[in-house]
């Protein structure tokens, strides 16, 4: 199994998923795919790379310990970008309706340690 075939098995998993990528920090996806026509996910991957990045920086000057993920929230979905590693990112888009926020941040955690396997 490769990590696009894994990443995507474990999209399916999650109820109301929309779209899962694993990125690097240039902004282009290594992996994933969305559940909805509508999405590319190379677009949200790239702009999203840039709140990662930023975020991860202000983590950086303050001291508050180590980042872990973002979380944005809208009307419609909530989005979780993770840390794999030093320039990697795993990041999901959930369905406010459908999904479940705390289970999907809690399967993306467990999930980080396979992601590290295939990305050696």
């Amino acid at each position: 199994m490769d990590l696009q075939s894994f990443i995507m098995n474990w999209a399916k998993e999650i109820s109301g998923i929309a779209a899962v990528a694993i990125v690097n920090l240039d902004g282009t996806p290594v992996a994933g795919g969305s559940f909805d026509e509508n999405i590319d996910v190379m677009l949200p991957a790239a702009y999203f790379t840039e709140v990662v990045k930023s975020s991860r920086e202000s983590f950086n000057v303050t001291n508050w310990g180590e980042f872990e993920d973002v979380l944005i929230t809208s009307s419609s979905h909530y989005i979780v970008m993770r840390m794999v590693n030093d320039s990697i990112y795993f990041g999901a888009a959930v369905s406010v309706r459908k999904g479940n926020l705390g289970l999907l941040r809690l399967k993306m955690k467990m999930a980080t340690t396979n992601i590290m396997k295939f990305l050696r």
